[in-house]
């Protein structure tokens, strides 16, 4: 298809195999979105004592920006610990209650969104809130197996959250969730919203330890593990030190599911609410929580954090990965802290068209202070919003992404390739797959996506295991969830886990590609017979199909250039500014 979008830096193609006047509704809801799709900004209380009055002019003010809510942050001090910068009224005190109370009403009034994040009031070993809840008290803190002259022992880490406990999650609940709706009318309860979970840390990545583990580890895998637990320490990874590795992280990871993440999320997801996270190494690490991608599956809006002006492929696609292999339909960027008071909307645009053609589709601008007083959060410059003397042209950028955001929710997505997290090469022998497999899977995302105008998802073992093998139009796919990859990559897995295996043999045998590789250059492209997208050097996709249209959405497109897509439906180009 020729056309002129390579104009603008990015366009939205829409493909229909029907007549143009029945696109109807979609066509509709792309000039003006449904009420849901607009920025959502960390709004942080710190610097002067809050007022209603003040709180209120601002909330109408973004409200005028198309902003469709807030997500209240506190910023820490730059003091050993980082602990919460004090302010006025203190957090979760009667004052504060009154404030927070009618900052909901007003957003619920003006049709908005208002949530709270953990950053710094949850944050293990530091006097904060969840501290003063009695949230992080003795009995929740966390155990873990180290080995100490030559015996394996639990220790416990002052100062950490339990995952293994089961009353860690009810009082996360209890005592820092529903008083939100305690204290807040039922008439603004709609209003609650946008709850974020900001570098969350808990007992650590090590082995986590439990009274109940040994017997849920021999419920669930059929031995003993007290005698075994040595193998977890051993110097030298044999076969045995491998199984014992992959079965003791198994069944953490499960019970970490079961007992702290799932039934945090099961409280938002119940309420249709937006409950987003921003984990300390934003899904760079397969083993964060033991298990980065099943940990993080646990919030109905996955996220990262993309600090500076640059878009992260690799965050990007681990953080909607989950959201396509899990059906979680939000992808939460937040974006872009410490750019500087130079940022503007420029640079602001250049990030997020690619970081939303890598898989984003809720904007989160870091940068919105209640006060900028005494220079309070200047270690992490800009304010985005009405501090800003471009905030007058703002709302043209916003609308943007908001009929992108919109768009880039419907139907599911399209790629032809999936590449195995290495989560298994990393419990077997970390430090070998963090030199090799791990940096080789962030390589591949490089090779494909950003230089080989190929798209591509990270994949973990359970969806591999709950995978389908189904023949189509195309060819043979590996079916999970909603998608439908044609070649499955293995970065250096020189772990993997047998029924895995089976899988993508039983993959193979059908007519499936794998592809075992040991470095980027091994993958030749084009890796399927019929590119899905075709076009310049460079250029970039997201692709979408909904049940009547598919929806590309392209980046670095060459002005004049040809892009050929996989159907023969008529092509329309749709202006996302107007």
């Amino acid at each position: 298809m020729k056309n002129g979008y390579g104009k603008a830096l990015a366009g939205l193609c829409c493909a229909a195999g029907v007549a143009l006047s029945a696109f109807g509704s979609l066509e509709d809801s792309f000039r003006t979105p449904p009420p849901g799709y607009g920025e959502v900004p960390f709004w942080w209380w710190t610097g002067e004592k809050l007022d209603k009055a003040r709180i209120g002019e601002q909330l109408r003010e973004l409200h005028a920006k198309g902003v469709s809510g807030t997500q209240v942050n506190y910023s820490h001090l730059i003091t050993q610990g980082w602990k919460t910068a004090p302010v006025e009224p203190e957090i979760f005190s009667d004052a504060w209650w009154d404030v927070f109370t009618y900052a909901a009403e007003e957003s619920a009034r003006l049709g908005m969104g208002i949530g709270l994040s953990g950053y710094t009031l949850d944050w293990p070993g530091r006097d904060n809130l969840y501290r003063r809840l009695g949230i992080s008290a003795d009995e929740t803190r966390g155990r873990v197996l180290e080995l100490r002259d030559g015996k394996v022992v639990p220790v416990v880490r002052d100062g950490t959250l339990d995952p293994l406990n089961p009353e860690s999650a009810k009082r996360v609940i209890e005592r820092f969730f529903k008083p939100f709706w305690a204290r807040v009318p039922e008439s603004a309860h709609k209003a609650l919203d946008y709850f974020f979970q900001d570098e969350l840390r808990l007992s650590g990545d090590s082995w986590v330890w439990s009274d109940d583990f040994p017997d849920e580890f021999r419920r669930r895998k059929g031995y003993d593990i007290v005698p075994e637990l040595p193998l977890l320490f051993a110097k030298e990874v044999t076969k045995d030190v491998a199984r014992v590795r992959l079965d003791y992280n198994d069944v953490m990871v499960a019970l970490t599911e079961e007992r702290y993440f799932r039934p945090i999320y099961d409280w938002h997801a119940s309420r249709g609410k937006v409950y987003a996270c921003d984990s300390a190494t934003r899904g760079k690490n397969p083993i964060e929580f033991g298990d980065y991608m099943r940990s993080t599956r646990w919030y109905t809006s996955p996220g990262f954090d993309t600090p500076g002006k640059r878009a992260d492929p690799v965050k990007c696609k681990m953080g909607s990965s989950i959201s396509h292999l899990y059906r979680r339909p939000r992808v939460w960027l937040e974006g872009y802290h410490s750019q500087g008071w130079q940022a503007n909307t420029a640079s602001i645009f250049d990030a997020t068209v690619h970081n939303y053609v890598w898989g984003a589709n809720l904007l989160n601008l870091h940068g919105l202070y209640y006060s900028t007083y005494g220079g309070w959060w200047e270690w992490a410059p800009p304010c985005y919003h009405f501090h800003q003397p471009y905030w007058a042209l703002m709302g043209t950028t916003l609308k943007y992404f908001e009929r992108l955001s919109y768009m880039l929710t419907r139907g599911t997505h399209v790629a032809d390739v999936a590449i195995v997290t290495p989560q298994e090469p990393c419990v077997v022998d970390p430090e070998r797959a963090k030199k090799t497999s791990v940096p080789l899977a962030h390589a591949l995302v490089e090779h494909l996506a950003v230089n080989g105008t190929t798209d591509c998802d990270f994949i973990d073992s359970d969806s591999i295991l709950a995978a389908t093998v189904e023949k189509d139009e195309f060819g043979v796919a590996l079916v999970a969830a909603d998608e439908r990859y044609r070649v499955v990559l293995l970065p250096d897995m020189f772990a993997i886990r047998p029924a895995v295996r089976e899988k993508l043999d039983a993959f193979v045998r059908a007519g499936g590609r794998v592809i075992d590789v040991k470095k980027p250059e091994d993958v030749q492209l084009p890796l399927v017979a019929v590119p899905d997208v075709v076009g310049n050097a460079g250029l970039k996709y997201h692709h979408r199909r909904t049940d009547e249209y598919d929806i590309y959405y392209l980046v670095d497109v060459v002005t004049g250039g040809e892009v050929s897509f996989r159907t023969d439906c008529q092509a329309e180009v749709w202006d996302l500014w107007s």
